[in-house]
């Protein structure tokens, strides 16, 4: 009797595992190295720039909310003489004839600190932190930054007017 062919062969005839060859590092040309380094450039210089837009456009959300969600009070309150006096709030829709006898008015007077006016110094605050926090956004001489940074700035500011009047 012959021994059996078996289909798998015997172990002293095995191959040994052969471990995956891994390529040989690519040598990159001037031409490749100074590309790659243009891009990296590129990307480095936009990461700021995009951040700066992302900065303008939350503190632009959050002006125009604030500017929806704030109602005048019905009347305010000024400190004028040393005594508190209650007057109609206007909205700061003023005609231009009342306009001469409150600002005679309003050099001696000054918006009292009182829970009436509360609205009023909060929202006067808050339109103060997105002037703040714009003056921190940094444009890196990018021109397009610069603009909308100062077109919100002046929406800003014309608006803490509007309240003061």
């Amino acid at each position: 009797t012959s021994p059996k062919p078996t289909s798998e062969p015997s172990p002293s005839h095995q191959t040994p595992p052969v471990a995956p060859r891994s390529p040989s590092p690519r040598r990159y040309t001037a031409e490749e190295v100074d590309a790659a380094e243009k891009i990296q450039t590129f990307w480095r210089k936009c990461r700021p720039l995009r951040a700066a837009h992302a900065s303008i456009a939350s503190l632009t959300t959050k002006f125009e909310q604030a500017k929806s969600a704030f109602t005048f009070p019905a009347t305010l309150d000024y400190t004028l003489n040393g005594r508190v006096v209650s007057v109609p709030a206007t909205g700061g829709d003023v005609s231009a004839s009342d306009e001469g006898e409150i600002e005679r008015t309003s050099e001696d007077a000054s918006l009292a600190f009182t829970p009436t006016n509360v609205p009023v110094h909060a929202y006067e605050e808050e339109l103060n932190r997105i002037l703040t926090k714009l003056d921190g956004v940094q444009s890196g001489g990018d021109e397009l930054v610069r603009n909308r940074r100062r077109e919100l700035v002046r929406k800003v500011e014309s608006e803490a007017e509007r309240i003061e009047k």
